[in-house]
C-alpha cells in the first residue's frame, strides 16, 4: 500500500479494500478568551466560511488552523473543500460609549442612558433640556436630540443638554409729567445680586422679585416680580415719579401805582438726575414787562431753574407760575398803594403748601417787619429765608415773636427764621429791623424752604 488512495499488488488472486470518509470541516466561533460565543454560528459554502455573530459582537480575527486556504478578513476564510479543515473565528463584545454632557462639554451630574436593542436614549436630571445627539464613531442615525439608532459595531455617541435658561431685563425711568426719561446706573437687587440699570440677567425659569433703590425727591411702587421663561427674556421697568417744588416771590409786593417789582420763580428738586423743564409766568391784566416770562432748561440734583423779571404793576392782583411738564402751579400777589412788602409761596408736589406775606413799616427806631404765614399741611423745620438788607453796615434783626394757630418756637440761622413744626393754619411773625440801607432797599424778597 503506497497511500490510502494507492495500492500496488502482485499478479494473482487479490482482494483489496479502500476505506474513505467525507472531508472534515471544523469551525469554532469564540471570544478573545477562547470561550464559545453563545448564539454564534457559521456558514460554509463553496469553500468559503463566514461566522454568524450575535448583534452585540464584532469580529476580531480568523485563523486557518488545519488545511489549506487563505484568510480574507476576520469574517472570511477560503479553504479546500476536499481536505480536512479547522477554522477559528474570534470575536468580542462591541464597545458602546455614551457621553451625556452640557453645552460646555462637561459631564452632567446624575445623567445616564438606556440601551434597548440598537436604540440609545439619554436619561437627564429634572429640568434639563435636550440640545443635540451625535454619533462620533460608528454608523447609525439620530432621529432626535434624545434618540440614536446605531448599527452593530463599535459606537460612540454624545448627547448634549442644557439647563433651562432665560433672561430678565431690568430698566428704570423717571416719570416727569407726561414724559418717561430713561435712567441709567440705578442700583437694584434681583436673585441676590445688586446690579445697575439697564441690565439683562440670565436666570432659570421662574418669578423673580426686583427690589428698587430709593432716590431723593421721588416715589416708586415696587414692580411685579419678573417672569422668566425658557428661551425668552422677561422685562421689568422701575418707575420713579419725580417730586418737584415751585416758588414765586414778588418783591416788593406793596407799592405805588405802576411801580416796578421783581418777580422770581424757582423750580427745584433734589432728584439727582437732570430733567428738562419749562417755567413760565402768567401776568394778570395791569401787569406788564419787556422781559421774557418763559425759561426752558434742565434742573435737578439741587440745581434750580430760576426765572427773574422786573414787572410794572398798576393794579392789585396775583401772577401765576407754571412748571411744565408737571403742571405744578403757584402764585404771588402784589397790592398797589400799600406799605412796602413782599410775599412768597411754595408748594411741594404731593406735599404741603405754604404762603408768606411780608410787610415793612418805618418806625422811630427802625423798621417794623410783620409776616403772615399760611400753611396747608404739616411741615417740620420750615425755614423762612429773609435776607437782611445791606447798607454801610449789615442789617440787624431783633428777636422774632410768633403767634397763631398753635404755639411754635422760632429761632434764627443766619438769614433764615426756622420754625419747628407748623400745621394747617395762619401764623404771624414780627420783629424789628435795624439798618442804614436806603429805603428802597429795605424790603427784601423772602423764600420758603423745608
Amino acid at each position: 500500500m503506497v497511500s490510502p488512495s494507492e495500492v500496488r499488488y502482485q499478479p494473482g488472486d487479490t482482494r483489496i479494500r479502500c476505506v474513505a470518509r467525507q472531508p472534515r470541516l471544523t469551525v469554532t466561533v469564540v471570544d478573545t478568551e477562547g470561550r464559545p460565543i453563545p448564539g454564534s454560528d457559521y456558514i460554509a459554502q463553496g469553500g468559503v466560511a463566514t461566522p454568524e455573530l450575535p448583534g452585540s459582537y464584532v469580529p476580531v480575527s480568523a485563523n486557518l488552523l488545519e488545511g489549506r486556504g487563505t484568510v480574507g478578513s476576520p469574517t472570511e476564510v477560503r479553504y479546500q473543500p476536499n481536505e480536512d479543515t479547522t477554522i477559528r473565528f474570534v470575536a468580542r463584545l462591541q464597545r458602546l460609549a455614551v457621553d451625556v454632557v452640557d453645552t460646555q462639554g462637561r459631564p452632567i451630574p446624575g445623567a445616564n442612558f438606556t440601551v434597548q436593542g440598537n436604540l440609545v436614549r439619554p436619561t437627564l436630571p429634572q429640568g434639563w433640556v435636550p440640545v443635540s445627539s451625535t454619533i462620533l464613531e460608528g454608523q447609525g442615525t439620530t432621529p432626535s436630540p434624545t434618540e440614536v439608532q446605531f448599527q452593530p459595531g463599535d459606537t460612540r455617541i454624545r448627547f448634549v443638554a442644557r439647563q433651562p435658561e432665560g433672561g430678565l431685563a431690568v430698566d428704570a425711568v423717571a416719570i416727569f409729567g407726561d414724559r418717561r426719561i430713561p435712567l441709567n446706573g440705578i442700583p437694584f437687587q434681583v436673585n441676590g445680586q445688586t446690579l445697575n440699570t439697564p441690565a439683562t440677567i440670565p436666570l432659570t425659569p421662574g418669578d423673580y422679585p426686583v427690589t428698587p433703590t430709593a432716590i431723593p425727591d421721588s416715589t416708586f411702587v415696587t414692580p411685579q416680580p419678573g417672569r422668566v421663561v425658557d428661551g425668552q427674556t422677561g422685562r421689568v421697568t422701575i418707575e420713579y415719579r419725580v417730586l418737584t417744588s415751585l416758588s414765586l416771590s414778588v418783591a416788593p409786593d406793596l407799592l405805588a401805582a405802576c411801580d416796578v417789582s421783581q418777580l422770581s420763580v424757582v423750580a427745584k428738586t433734589n432728584f439727582p438726575y437732570r430733567l428738562p423743564a419749562n417755567v413760565r409766568v402768567n401776568l394778570p391784566s395791569g401787569w406788564s414787562t419787556d422781559y421774557p416770562l418763559q425759561l426752558s432748561g434742565d434742573f435737578g440734583g439741587g440745581q434750580a431753574l430760576r426765572l427773574k423779571a422786573p414787572v410794572r404793576i398798576c393794579r392789585s392782583d396775583a401772577a401765576q407760575a407754571v412748571l411744565e411738564p408737571t403742571g405744578l402751579t403757584t402764585s404771588g400777589q402784589a397790592t398797589v398803594r400799600a406799605p412796602g412788602g413782599a410775599n412768597a409761596s411754595r408748594v411741594v408736589e404731593n406735599g404741603a403748601q405754604a404762603a408768606l406775606t411780608k410787610t415793612v413799616e418805618a418806625t422811630a427806631n427802625g423798621y417794623a417787619v410783620s409776616m403772615v404765614l399760611t400753611v396747608n399741611g404739616t411741615i417740620d423745620n420750615l425755614r423762612i429765608i429773609d435776607p437782611l438788607p445791606q447798607g454801610t453796615n449789615p442789617g440787624v434783626r431783633s428777636g422774632v415773636s410768633v403767634g397763631g394757630a398753635a404755639t411754635v418756637g422760632a429761632s434764627t440761622d443766619g438769614e433764615a427764621i426756622v420754625l419747628g413744626r407748623v400745621t394747617t393754619g395762619t401764623y404771624r411773625l414780627s420783629y424789628t429791623l435795624f439798618t442804614d440801607a436806603p429805603a428802597d432797599r429795605v424790603v427784601t424778597a423772602p423764600e420758603l424752604s423745608w
